[in-house]
């Protein structure tokens, strides 16, 4: 059937900025990846575990997206290659 306009719930928008944090976007830049991982344990561990108050609001302010391997076929090309 047809939906209404007004019918329509719509999420209200998140007042958060989004963080996306990328590693290995090079094939030889490899620690990238390690980094990646750290700074992600970083904000748990500190923000969530500890609940230090400086680490809890970067929690509560941002939303964070972690991709520790950006570049797949970099990393793949670098393996091949040891």
């Amino acid at each position: 059937g047809i939906v209404k306009e007004e019918e329509v719930q719509v999420a209200p928008p998140t007042q958060k900025h989004a963080i996306l944090m990328t590693g290995a976007t090079h094939s030889r830049e490899l620690i990238s990846t390690s980094f990646n991982v750290y700074e992600l344990l970083q904000l748990l561990q500190q923000g969530a575990v500890k609940k230090d108050k400086t680490w809890e609001a970067l929690l509560n302010q941002n939303k964070y997206i972690f991709m520790p391997i950006f570049n797949v076929d970099g990393v793949a090309y670098i393996e091949a290659e040891w």
